[in-house]
């Protein structure tokens, strides 16, 4: 669990309505499974902040923020009425969605809300040291498609442990034909190569967070993505420890602004699943 008191939380309903909602509180107290929470943005009958006990299970943490265009058929959370509300989208453009309340009345289960009202619908899994998130996003079909911006994993030597961005030329069985964004021939063009489907990927989404220490990262290097481990923060950089790379060079001091949390990838049918860790405070 990991819980304390005074930290913030989200907390979500258990009654057919509120099941579908999650607010922000206080942890005011800890008692075994049940904690008594203080809600920001809900009122009692007296007018005053309502406090309520509820069950572990009903509570998890802030999630990061993700920054995602939403496509249809996306889970999503809209901000209604002080919380954040479980959605699908089922038709959006520009600047809104079409969001499906599944469990409104007939009538009353369709609404439009603005693209800055929503947020990526994301579960929570804690460890005890580490919060694991996972989101999913819509894909477009079952493979990727020519013209599609992709990252490409290596598998040889030290390339293994990076990701390089690039664009699908063609799609084979199994293989796919790829061009770098940033690897060159040695003409000075940009690479073209065929890669096993297994290691194209969609590109993720950012997530916005705070760097810790022991958490993996992936550092921009060199035209790719590195994937290492946080060993030391300061205000605006971490010391990122690469395990691969010769005595003398494994430990480097890189701008926050240049790293990215490392995120795993599952394509799930019409669904990539994205999980990321955060350690817990």
């Amino acid at each position: 669990m990991g819980f304390k008191v005074n930290e913030f939380v989200e907390v979500c309903g258990v009654d057919e309505v509120y099941k579908h909602a999650f607010y922000v509180c206080r942890i005011s107290r800890i008692n075994g499974t049940e904690l008594e929470v203080v809600y920001e943005n809900r009122r009692g009958l007296s007018g005053e902040a309502m406090v309520e006990t509820v069950g572990v299970d009903q509570v998890r943490r802030i999630p990061e923020a993700v920054v995602a265009d939403f496509d249809d058929s996306d889970f999503v959370e809209v901000w209604l009425s002080g919380g954040w509300w479980r959605e699908v989208v089922v038709w959006e453009d520009d600047v809104s969605a079409l969001l499906y309340f599944a469990y409104r009345q007939p009538g009353e289960q369709h609404f439009i809300y603005p693209k800055e009202q929503l947020r990526i619908h994301q579960k929570c899994y804690d460890s005890g040291k580490y919060t694991f998130w996972l989101y999913k996003r819509w894909n477009s079909g079952e493979s990727v498609q020519p013209r599609e911006q992709v990252e490409i994993l290596g598998v040889d030597g030290i390339f293994k442990f990076a990701v390089f961005g690039g664009r699908v030329v063609s799609v084979g069985e199994n293989m796919v034909q790829v061009e770098y964004d940033t690897l060159l021939n040695p003409a000075g063009g940009r690479l073209v190569e065929r890669v096993h489907v297994s290691q194209v990927r969609s590109i993720p989404d950012v997530v916005i967070c705070d760097f810790k220490e022991t958490e993996f990262v992936e550092a921009w290097i060199e035209g790719g993505w590195w994937g290492g481990i946080i060993v030391g923060v300061t205000n605006d950089a971490a010391i990122v420890y690469f395990g691969y790379k010769h005595v003398g060079s494994q430990y480097i001091l890189i701008r926050k602004t240049l790293l990215r949390i490392h995120q795993k990838w599952k394509r799930s049918g019409m669904y990539s699943m994205w999980v990321y860790r955060k350690k817990m405070m």
